[in-house]
């Protein structure tokens, strides 16, 4: 158990710095992505492929597949919301999925809410519209919509990979199935997005840091993780990024500290307390 959280917490740091790579990039947000996971799956094909295709050849996971497809939908939607919206507004809201995991929990693993969760929930969807309204008028912001549903995405990916790792004992096929799917997910996206496969040159070493670093070391971490650890502990865990990310894109790209960015991301973080305690406690 000790390894589990020693797993989290290096996950976290990982994801931490994901936003601000992504923040430095050019090139089309779902190629972005495609490249983030694609080079991972790539690194690691000689060491897990075997049991992989061993595995898949006698088994299925449904939930696994669904998984990947709210991984892919993280992606693309996150990476594309840093594009109309800063570091600290992406990242904040992204990390409204424990919200989602607590609602998740209660339809498709059959863990009653409690009025606390509820209002986790409230307080979380306050602080949201919070830090997406413009303080001018009544607009929202495209970015900060994104990173909503981009938030739904990753609730789906840890709830799935949650009940994907009940029905397999071996951490790397869990991994590298997650990998090798959500791959073809996004190079579907990719076509389908009409974004192309060429990446700026500028672009490199970016995407091979988000491959090596927050794909392979993070989520290798985190889906470990999740293999010991309930989802909504994992997912609470998650909040130490947007608060490392904020802090760091301050002094990277001179985003202000907004008042709005500080209530609403103090509401979201009491919501995620008070979802996640009482999910840990239903």
């Amino acid at each position: 158990m000790k390894k589990s959280w020693q797993a989290l917490l290096g996950g976290v740091l990982f994801y931490s710095v994901s936003s601000l790579l992504v923040k430095a990039t050019a090139s089309p947000p779902a190629t972005i992505a495609f490249y983030r996971v694609f080079i991972a799956t790539l690194v690691v094909t000689p060491f897990w492929a075997k049991d992989f295709f061993l595995w898949w050849r006698h088994n299925f996971s449904l939930p696994l597949i669904v998984a990947t497809l709210g991984l892919t939908l993280d992606f693309v939607l996150w990476f594309y919301s840093l594009r109309f919206t800063t570091v600290a507004h992406a990242t904040f809201i992204v990390n409204m999925a424990p919200l989602w995991v607590g609602v998740m929990s209660t339809v498709f693993l059959k863990e009653p809410m409690s009025n606390k969760g509820w209002l986790g929930i409230a307080l979380g969807v306050s602080g949201a519209a919070v830090m997406t309204l413009q303080p001018s008028a009544i607009q929202i912001h495209v970015g900060d919509l994104m990173a909503l549903g981009a938030s739904f995405g990753l609730a789906l990916y840890v709830t799935m990979t949650r009940m994907s790792s009940r029905s397999m004992s071996s951490s790397s096929v869990l991994t590298y199935s997650l990998f090798f799917f959500t791959s073809m997910w996004l190079a579907l996206a990719v076509l389908l997005l009409g974004q192309g496969f060429l990446l700026q040159r500028h672009d490199v070493p970016f995407v091979l840091a988000l491959a090596l670093g927050p794909q392979l070391g993070g989520n290798t971490l985190i889906n470990y993780a999740l293999s010991n650890l309930p989802a909504s502990v994992v997912s609470v865990a998650l909040l130490g990024e947007p608060v490392i990310a904020t802090v760091a894109s301050s002094f990277l790209f001179g985003e202000t500290l907004s008042w709005q960015i500080a209530l609403g991301g103090a509401l979201i973080c009491l919501g995620l307390y008070a979802t996640t305690t009482a999910v840990a406690k239903a």
